[in-house]
């Protein structure tokens, strides 16, 4: 498992990651005038919409970087993410990078099972590709033009896995490649990543979501239904920053905030039913934190306002239920 990277906000606004990898390149929150996404407003008071913004560091030394968020994906799910140029200032010092999302098999780093979905700054657009570790070149390609930000997809449907893109702001997905996948036998985390980044260019990312992910199969092991169970728990938190972010959806945000208290509880009683070990009693003080942010941030909800400070909230709270996973992660069913 990659070391934790404690970042004030990743992705836009919650993230929970390991650091895989970074390399010449600067990884902060970074922050743009949600009006600008929203048909007009006035830039003074308009909320700010939050990003991950990755910043090469070195001009004649391409940075490079890889984030792994440690939530097992199983077969049927889908992942989304979006990436592009967000800082228009350096967005010519971004020409020929190369950004995307990529789900790697769990174990060492650079995995040897993975499967991708890129973009290349080109031309005055972006060229999307897949990819995976079956072969040495792209399985498939689509070049969007006049595109400076882009949405990435990456779904299994049961006996296939299906990589898509689409110029953020538009409906239609666009399928990149599919390749046939079926009895998955490693767990999948999602990734994201930034190469070949110079001159001081920006790349950001923005607005993952794991819409959906299965179970595993056979009989697991006690602590990976648990981590499971705290990670849907995550899930619906990261929802809610979505909804608090940029500009607020306090009713949205407040439905995913009452669902991931939920989800918490199940977590709580799955956690509270494994051997005690000093990994599970750590783990049953950060859910119990955890639930205590999230119902701090129901109420500034409630009041429909301190966003920010709701944001904060729900950020140590995912903070907390990442380290509650992978706590209880290698546990099993008897001490």
């Amino acid at each position: 498992m990659p070391r934790s990277l404690a970042l004030a906000s990743l992705l836009a606004p919650l993230f929970a990651v390991g650091c895989a990898e970074v390399a010449f390149v600067k990884v902060s929150e970074d922050s743009r005038q949600a009006f600008a996404f929203a048909g007009g407003g006035d830039a003074a008071s308009t909320p700010q919409d939050r990003y991950l913004r990755v910043q090469s560091k070195k001009k004649n030394k391409p940075g490079r970087m890889a984030l792994v968020v440690p939530c097992d994906l199983w077969a049927p799910f889908r992942w989304e993410v979006s990436g592009g140029l967000y800082d228009p200032d350096r967005a010519a010092a971004a020409d020929q990078a190369i950004f995307g999302t990529e789900l790697d098999g769990r174990g060492a780093f650079p995995p040897t099972e993975f499967y991708g979905v890129s973009a290349q700054v080109t031309s005055g657009g972006l060229n999307a590709f897949a990819f995976t570790d079956a072969s040495s070149s792209s399985i498939g390609s689509q070049f969007f033009a006049a595109t400076t930000e882009i949405d990435f997809a990456i779904e299994a449907t049961g006996t296939m896995l299906v990589f898509e893109a689409r110029p953020t702001g538009t409906t239609d997905w666009t399928q990149i490649a599919a390749v046939p996948f079926s009895n998955q036998k490693t767990p999948l985390l999602p990734t994201v990543g930034v190469f070949n980044l110079s001159g001081k260019g920006v790349v950001g990312f923005d607005d993952w979501r794991l819409v959906s992910n299965g179970t595993e199969p056979g009989s697991p092991p006690a602590g990976h239904l648990a981590a499971a169970e705290i990670w849907h728990a995550a899930c619906a938190l990261v929802e809610a920053g979505h909804a608090l972010d940029g500009i607020p959806d306090f009713s949205t945000a407040d439905t995913w905030l009452q669902t991931a208290v939920t989800r918490v509880d199940a977590a709580r009683a799955t956690v509270d039913a494994l051997p005690t070990s000093k990994p599970v009693k750590k783990a049953r003080a950060d859910l119990k934190k955890a639930r205590k942010e999230i119902v701090e941030a129901l109420a500034r909800v409630a009041n429909e306002k301190k966003e920010g400070k709701a944001i904060g909230d729900l950020k140590a709270a995912v903070k907390r239920l990442q380290k509650a996973a992978d706590r209880v992660y290698d546990v099993v069913d008897s001490p």
